[in-house]
């Protein structure tokens, strides 16, 4: 049995969550998420719902209906974290180092790989913006217009930055684990 419990947030982790709509709306489950839940219970591990929600008593009912409708069984319902919490799950942490205040190598980790994402869209919309602006386009528009250069050069100097800073975290993998993490 488990020494302590892992807590799930509700909206937008373990449900879909496109904004408040009342202590009567629960967004659809999350497979991978409710999968995970699923497979933490199997294996004997004690599971907490952690939301906000659980400060608002009339939304205790909906939230144990919607765990029925979704196959799971009447898990605790919380706000509330107290020393047995060994995990949290949710979509708003940022998890820094013990006894820090720095977020991990993990959560800069992500954090980077989630800025490259950025990047790369930003470079995929820059381009199809420059796809439209035809030759004749161009020419019509006269010599005076052309598009940003320099930015667009930062912005692949940022984006060999943040590939260079991915080779080395797959070149040395146990470089970026967290080694405190109990």
């Amino acid at each position: 049995m488990s020494k302590g419990w892992i807590g799930v947030d509700l909206d937008g982790t373990l449900a879909h969550y496109d904004g408040w709509k009342g202590p009567a709306h629960i967004g659809p489950a999350i497979p991978a998420m409710l999968n995970r839940v699923r497979q933490w219970i199997s294996d004997g591990k004690v599971v907490k719902i952690f939301t906000a929600r659980a400060n608002i008593p009339i939304a205790i009912p909906y939230i144990k209906s919607w765990l029925q409708e979704n196959g799971l069984p009447d898990l605790e319902i919380t706000a509330t974290k107290d020393l047995k919490m060994i995990e949290l799950w949710d979509d708003r942490c940022v998890q820094v180092e013990k006894n820090t205040g720095e977020p991990t190598v993990e959560q800069i980790s992500a954090l980077i790989i989630e800025e490259y994402e950025v990047m790369q869209k930003e470079k995929r919309r820059s381009k199809e913006t420059e796809d439209f602006l035809s030759a004749s386009f161009r020419e019509q528009a006269g010599s005076n217009a052309h598009l940003d250069e320099s930015e667009g050069e930062l912005q692949e100097d940022a984006l060999r930055d943040v590939e260079q800073l991915l080779e080395c975290a797959r070149r040395e993998p146990g470089r970026w684990k967290n080694q405190d993490h109990e």
